[in-house]
């Protein structure tokens, strides 16, 4: 279950305080029905095999937009019902102990009428499934420089989570949004992740135990052989997946037009990258968990390395319109070469810090 469906744009009432209010019930859900004596319902915005996925006002929060998700599974047959469960409350727990400003806040897991909610902080933006549609229907893919500045930016929630012991284990298009509000990529979706308790060797050396029983997740054609197959994972699983849907935005391909026969990627054709990327790229996906990047900070020291001077230009295009970009020359070109900070050259600092080219 995801919040792909959110809305670009919330239109609520222009009364929040007076609009009727109905209590919920297992019947219906309805807008402005009454959860918890504290949600007001106002619309449906996702549903997915574990439950439904609401946009809400927290009227303890002077009517705060949030996301609810409600634990309502399409299989109810009793093992699988409880895996289900489980899989729920994981992601409660696993939010509860992020906090990083690329990841939805969480506010509160209840259970009310025999029924199971987790609240959340409400994204406003696009998944990248939906950013790479758009590119699509344009004739276009993202650049090697945006993917290089999207990694750049993708990279530091990974290294975040893996160092408190999480993996996601379902990173795709699907589970990135980008922010309207700050343009930066947002991790969503640990329905599926799992915490484990590792250490830096461990990590580095792919040992992780998992001796239990394995569940088998991830989407086919973005998770690694191992989680799909085995139901193990390590951080570089994560690293594969993030690979995977790099090649995906650079080539406007799905993962299974990019596999032969051999199971071997072929990507590189479709797509104009430098060699020294490439490297890196293939290093995500690598068949191998030892031969992939063993952390996100390793991949982002990789990336670092790149010379990006070439690359700029074609970032810009992506965010500026041509007079803007004929200002910006023009601006850069004005502060000639001397060693005294001007309000022109902050104010050029800015625009770029303002853009993620630093």
């Amino acid at each position: 279950m995801d919040l792909l469906d959110c809305p670009p744009t919330i239109t609520l009432p222009h009364n929040r305080f007076s609009a009727p209010i109905q209590k919920i019930s297992h019947q219906e859900k309805i807008s402005g029905a009454l959860l918890n004596n504290r949600y007001v319902i106002q619309k449906v915005i996702g549903r997915g095999g574990i439950g439904l996925t609401y946009l809400a006002l927290d009227s303890h929060r002077f009517n705060d937009v949030c996301v609810i998700k409600e634990f309502s599974p399409v299989f109810q047959e009793t093992e699988q019902f409880n895996k289900l469960r489980d899989l729920f409350i994981r992601e409660a727990k696993i939010l509860y102990q992020l906090e990083h400003p690329q990841i939805p806040k969480f506010y509160a897991c209840f259970e009310t009428e025999e029924r199971l909610f987790l609240v959340q902080e409400y994204i406003q933006g696009k998944s990248y499934s939906q950013l790479f549609q758009e590119k699509l229907k344009q004739g276009q893919t993202f650049s090697e420089s945006e993917i290089i500045v999207w990694l750049r930016n993708v990279l530091p929630i990974l290294e975040h989570i893996h160092q408190r012991g999480i993996v996601h284990r379902d990173i795709s298009p699907d589970n990135i949004m980008e922010s309207e509000t700050g343009k930066l990529p947002i991790l969503i979706d640990f329905g599926v992740g799992q915490q484990l308790n590792f250490s830096t060797q461990e990590i580095r050396d792919n040992s992780i135990n998992q001796s239990h029983t394995p569940t088998l997740v991830g989407k086919i054609g973005y998770a690694p052989w191992e989680q799909l197959a085995l139901g193990k994972c390590f951080p570089s699983s994560d690293l594969y997946s993030l690979g995977v849907t790099a090649i995906v935005l650079l080539t406007g391909k799905q993962p299974a037009e990019l596999i032969d026969y051999s199971l071997e990627w072929q990507w590189r054709h479709h797509t104009k990258v430098s060699d020294a990327f490439a490297q890196i790229i293939e290093q995500f996906i690598a068949y191998n968990p030892q031969q992939r990047y063993q952390s996100a900070q390793e991949a982002l020291t990789a990336l670092n390395s790149l010379n990006m001077t070439s690359a700029k230009p074609i970032y810009f295009k992506s965010y500026f319109s041509q007079k803007q970009k004929i200002e910006k020359t023009k601006l850069f070109n004005s502060l000639g070469t001397s060693d005294t900070i001007t309000a022109k050259f902050i104010k050029y600092c800015q625009e770029e810090y303002k853009f993620g080219l630093f």
